[in-house]
C-alpha cells in the first residue's frame, strides 16, 4: 500500500528530480528498514513520503494565499475589457478573449498588432509605442518566469492584464504614457533577474519560493492599480485627466519600486541558493574546523617559530587524526600514495554537474568580474610579491622580538581566535614592541606571511574558507597622491582577493548591484563605496563559510593624512565581525607597537603584550634558532 501511494505521489507531482543522480537515489537507495526516499526541491535533499506530502501541502497553501488577489484582478480586467470594447459610437469590438487562457504568446501578438496600427499614425514615434516596444524586446526572462509559475491562473492573470493594456494603446490615443512606462519596467526588471529565473527553473528551494510569491504579489498590485485607473476614468477620456492629478502617477511608480525591491530580493536569495548547492558537498563544520586547527598547529610546529616541543601545544588535536605534523604535511613536495588517499578522504572537492555549471552563468558574470578587477587595479601577483619580500628577510631579530612572537602564539586569546569557526569575531594584537630598536620587517609580519603562505598551498582549496590579507608595511608611499597606499587600496585588494577565491571555488559572484555611478567611485577608490561592495560580496557567501581577514601593521596607515579613512575602513570591517548572520567573519589586525584610533573598535577583543617580556628559555625554545 505504501509503495502504491508513493508511486501515485511521484507520478502526480509537477516536477521531477533535477539530475540523474537524484533520480537514481530516489528509486534505488534506502536506509536499512526504511522505504525509498523522495527528493524534495524545497529541502534540496531526500525526505520521507509523509514529509514530501507535507511540504507539497505547505507550498500549495502559500500560493493559495494570493488567490483572492488574483480573482480581484480578473474581476477588474473583465470590467475594463467591457469598457474598452465600447467605442465612441456605441459599437462593439469583437476582441474579447478568455483572459484565463491568455499566455505570453497572445501578449506578443497584441504587441505586434499594436505596432502595425501605430505605423499609420502621425505620432507613430510616440513614447507610448516606445514603451510597448520595450515590452516586446525585453520579455524573454519574463516569459520564462511565467512558465515556472504553478498551474492554474497565476500566469494568465499577468498575461491577461498586459494584453488589455497594450491593446488599449493600439485603439486609443489618449492613454496616459505613465501607465506604459510603468508596465514596460516589469520585463526590464525580470531581465536583470535572469540568474534568479535560471535558478528557480533548476531548484525551487523553500526560501526562493517565498521570495517568488512576494515578487508575484508585487506585480499583481501594480497591474491591479492600472486596471483601477482605467475603471476610474471617464468613458471617452479614460485616465488622462486622473493621471494629471499626480497622486496616481506617484502611486504607480511606488509599485514599480516595490517590484524592483522584490526582484533584488529574489536575486540575492538565488545567490544564496546556488551557493548552498555548491557548499552542500562539504562537511562544512568539520572541514572548516580542520582548516583552522591545521593553521594554528602549523604556527606552533613551524620550524621558524619552534625548534622542539615546549609543552605548549595547540588547544585541540587535528580532527583529521593524521599522525604527521601540520608543518610537514602542508609543506611536503611529494606525498605517498597512502597520504594521497588520506587527503582525499578528509578534503572533499566541489562536485559540479553540467546543470550546476550553467546555473553559475560564468560567461555572463566573468566580464563584470574582470571589469571590477581592472577598475580596482587588482593584481594577484602583488600579494605574492609582498609575501616573498617579507619572508626574504634574514630573520635576524632580537631575543625580545622572538619572545613577543612566542607570547602571541602561546596566548589563549590568540589560539581561541584562530580556531573559532562558528561565530564572527575580531582580534587586535598590540605587540608593544620598541619601534626605535626595530630593524627591517616586523616579526609579526613574518608570522602573518607564513600563515598566508601555507593557506595558499591547497589547505583551503576545497573548504568553505576564504583567507584575505593585506600587509600595510609593504604599501607605503611618501607621494601624497598615491591612492593605493591607503585604506582604499587595502579595501580594493581584499575585494579582488575575495571575488577571485569565490569563483575559484565555483561560487557565482553577483555584481549586478554596482550601478553606473558606483563604477566611477570605485575607479577613484572612494572608500564608502568600496566598503559597500565588499559587504555585498561577503553576504553572498553561504552559511558554513568562514572569512579570515588579516590586516597587518595597521598603524602604518594611522597618520595625519591617512588616519581618518583608515579608521573608517577598520570600522566597516569590524561591523562585519559583529553581524549575527552568515558567513562567519573573523578580523585579525596586528601592530608591532600598538594601534591608535582604530583600537577603540576592539574593546574586549585586544591582545596587549607586555612592553617588557622576559626572554626565558621557553621563549627561545619556541622560536629556537630557526629565526637566527
Amino acid at each position: 500500500m505504501q509503495d502504491l501511494q508513493r508511486e501515485l505521489f511521484l507520478s502526480a507531482r509537477d516536477r521531477h528530480p533535477p539530475n540523474e543522480t537524484a533520480r537514481y537515489i530516489e528509486n534505488n537507495i534506502a536506509l536499512p528498514g526504511q522505504p525509498l526516499p523522495v527528493f524534495s526541491e524545497r529541502a534540496n535533499g531526500f525526505v520521507s513520503l509523509d514529509e514530501a506530502r507535507q511540504e507539497q501541502e505547505e507550498s500549495a497553501t502559500k500560493w493559495k494565499g494570493i488567490q483572492e488577489e488574483i480573482e480581484s484582478l480578473f474581476a477588474a480586467m473583465e470590467q475594463v475589457q467591457k469598457k474598452l470594447d465600447q467605442d465612441k459610437t456605441g459599437q462593439k469590438y469583437n476582441t474579447k478573449v478568455d483572459l484565463r487562457q491568455c499566455n505570453w504568446k497572445v501578449v506578443m501578438g497584441e504587441v505586434e498588432k499594436t505596432a502595425q496600427l501605430w505605423k499609420s499614425r502621425p505620432n507613430k514615434q510616440s513614447k507610448i509605442m516606445v514603451f510597448v516596444d520595450k515590452v516586446g524586446r525585453h520579455s524573454e526572462a519574463l516569459e520564462r518566469w511565467l512558465g515556472l509559475l504553478p498551474a492554474g491562473d497565476y500566469g494568465s492573470s499577468i498575461c491577461g492584464a498586459f494584453k488589455i493594456i497594450i491593446g488599449a494603446a493600439g485603439r486609443y490615443t489618449k492613454v496616459e504614457e505613465s501607465v506604459y512606462e510603468a508596465i514596460s519596467e516589469i520585463p526590464m526588471i525580470m531581465e536583470h533577474a535572469k540568474r534568479y529565473v535560471d535558478m528557480y527553473r533548476q531548484l525551487r528551494d523553500q526560501f526562493l519560493e517565498q521570495r517568488t510569491i512576494e515578487l508575484f504579489r508585487a506585480i499583481l498590485t501594480l497591474l491591479h492599480q492600472v486596471m483601477q485607473f482605467f475603471l476610474d476614468g471617464k468613458p471617452k477620456k479614460f485616465i488622462g485627466s486622473l493621471m494629471q492629478q499626480g497622486s496616481y502617477k506617484e502611486q504607480l511608480f511606488q509599485s514599480v519600486e516595490a517590484i524592483k525591491a522584490c526582484a533584488q530580493a529574489v536575486n540575492d536569495e538565488a545567490s544564496q541558493c546556488q551557493a548552498r548547492m555548491v557548499m552542500k558537498v562539504y562537511e562544512k563544520t568539520e572541514q572548516t574546523q580542520m582548516v583552522f586547527h591545521r593553521l594554528m598547529q602549523f604556527l606552533l610546529t613551524n620550524p621558524r617559530f619552534q625548534g622542539a616541543d615546549s609543552g605548549n601545544s595547540a588547544p585541540d588535536s587535528d580532527p583529521s587524526g593524521l599522525k604527521v605534523s601540520s608543518y610537514d604535511l602542508l609543506n611536503a613536495d611529494r606525498i605517498s600514495w597512502q597520504d594521497q588517499e588520506i587527503s582525499r578522504s578528509t578534503t572533499p572537492t566541489i562536485l559540479q554537474s553540467p546543470s550546476q555549471q550553467s546555473i553559475l552563468s560564468k560567461a555572463d558574470m566573468e566580464h563584470t568580474k574582470q571589469q571590477l578587477l581592472q577598475c580596482l587595479n587588482y593584481n594577484p601577483e602583488a600579494l605574492t610579491r609582498d609575501i616573498a619580500s617579507i619572508l626574504s628577510f634574514n630573520y635576524q631579530v632580537s631575543e625580545n622580538e622572538r619572545a613577543r612572537v612566542a607570547a602571541m602564539l602561546r596566548h589563549d586569546r590568540f589560539q581561541t581566535f584562530m580556531t573559532e569557526t562558528q561565530t564572527s569575531t575580531r582580534l587586535l594584537v598590540n605587540g608593544r614592541g620598541d619601534l626605535s630598536a626595530k630593524e627591517g620587517v616586523s616579526p609579526f609580519s613574518v608570522v602573518m606571511a607564513e600563515l598566508v603562505r601555507i593557506s595558499n598551498t591547497g589547505l583551503t582549496e576545497s573548504a568553505p574558507v576564504f583567507i584575505l590579507k593585506y600587509f600595510c608595511s609593504e604599501h607605503q608611499s611618501s607621494h601624497p597622491n598615491d591612492r593605493f597606499a591607503s585604506a582604499g587600496g587595502m579595501m580594493a585588494s581584499i575585494i579582488g582577493q575575495l571575488i577571485c577565491q569565490m569563483t575559484e571555488k565555483g561560487l557565482a559572484v553577483d555584481l549586478s548591484f554596482i550601478s553606473d555611478s558606483k563604477w566611477r567611485k570605485l575607479e577613484l577608490l572612494e572608500l564608502h563605496t568600496l566598503c559597500t561592495v565588499f559587504k555585498r560580496v561577503v553576504d553572498q557567501i553561504p552559511q558554513g563559510g568562514v572569512v579570515l581577514c588579516i590586516i597587518d601593521e595597521i598603524s602604518v596607515y594611522e597618520t595625519s593624512r591617512l588616519g581618518e579613512e583608515t579608521e573608517m575602513g577598520v570600522k566597516k570591517l569590524v561591523q562585519l565581525a559583529h553581524q549575527g548572520r552568515y558567513p562567519v567573519f573573523k578580523l585579525l589586525v596586528t601592530c608591532y607597537d600598538h594601534a591608535l584610533d582604530v583600537g577603540r573598535y576592539f574593546s574586549g577583543n585586544t591582545l596587549d603584550l607586555n612592553e617588557d617580556i622576559e626572554t626565558d628559555d621557553i621563549a627561545d625554545w619556541i622560536i629556537a634558532s630557526q629565526l637566527s
